[in-house]
């Protein structure tokens, strides 16, 4: 379509006697298309947002892999403190316990969130035994885990819990 205009204004200009042969091609000479620095200036654009695309959708992972870890720690000291307000003799080992259902709803949720609670005298110092050879201070070791793509990652925490609280 461009072509034709173009050979349409060539003829009315030489009807008019305003060109000579070299003038004609020239016209004659004028291709269609896009010029190699064109090109090469759009590849680089091209290049360049792939990279900002590619950057930010890294980063974006790791955000959220460091957002599941701060909510898994949270999930984790959670337990911690409910083990913490037991009485001293209903502190127990457990495996596989359900994580709390604020950590499995909305942005918070952890997928596939398990605990595991292991509970162990801490004996052998001299002042955690009571008179009666009874160990009054407990180490507890909370492990919490859960899947982040395919995956699975872990977080684990560990207290001293006494009999006469903290």
């Amino acid at each position: 379509m461009k072509l034709q205009t173009l050979h349409c204004y060539i003829v009315k200009l030489l009807n008019r006697k305003q060109f000579n042969n070299s003038t004609i091609q020239q016209f004659n000479n004028f291709k269609v298309g896009f010029s190699l620095i064109e090109i090469m200036i759009s590849m680089f654009l091209i290049a360049a947002f792939g990279v900002i695309l590619a950057s930010s959708s890294g980063s974006l992972l790791s955000r959220r892999r460091t957002d599941l870890t701060a909510i898994a720690s949270k999930a984790a000291t959670k337990e911690i403190e409910h083990t913490r307000n037991l009485a001293f003799t209903s502190v127990t080992s457990a495996n596989n316990l359900a994580c709390d259902a604020e950590f499995n709803q909305g942005d918070s949720k952890l997928p596939s969130c398990r605990i595991d609670k292991c509970v162990e005298n801490y004996g052998g110092i001299p002042c955690t035994v009571d008179l009666n050879g009874n160990v009054n201070l407990k180490r507890v070791l909370i492990t919490l885990s859960y899947n982040y793509q395919g995956k699975s990652r872990f977080v684990t925490m560990e207290t001293l819990v006494t009999q006469g609280g903290l």
